[in-house]
């Protein structure tokens, strides 16, 4: 498979976010994450749009993974040039782009894209 183009110098981290109520008699602490987005981005390879089984470009789910832990990262969908782009959580992290064959009809095998972003 040919590798992913990358695009962005930053990261998305899981920040915690404290938030601390003053109440009668006691002080809760809720704890919660939200994503940091810094603008790292991987994307459809330059040339290898995702093609559906006539090889014309197609809209299909795409599901991002961290390759080196399996971490499921996040999803988007492909726009009608078969093209995708995601935003991942740091530069020089080995990602893979699962793109599923989520069509009705025959059933092909999900099609995989190794990416580093730098």
């Amino acid at each position: 498979m040919a590798d992913l183009g990358a695009v962005g110098t930053a990261c998305i981290a899981l920040a915690a976010v404290r938030q601390i109520y003053d109440r009668p008699g006691r002080i809760d602490i809720t704890t919660s994450f939200e994503p940091e987005r810094c603008g790292t981005f991987i994307s459809c390879p330059s040339g290898d749009p995702i093609l559906d089984d006539t090889g014309s470009p197609a809209v299909r789910t795409v599901r991002i993974y961290n390759r080196t832990t399996g971490h499921y990262i996040t999803q988007t969908v492909s726009a009608e040039d078969g093209t995708y782009s995601a935003e991942v959580a740091s530069a020089g992290v080995q990602y893979q782009a699962v793109c599923l064959d989520d069509s009705a009809g025959t059933v092909y095998n999900d099609k995989i894209h190794r990416s580093t972003p730098v």
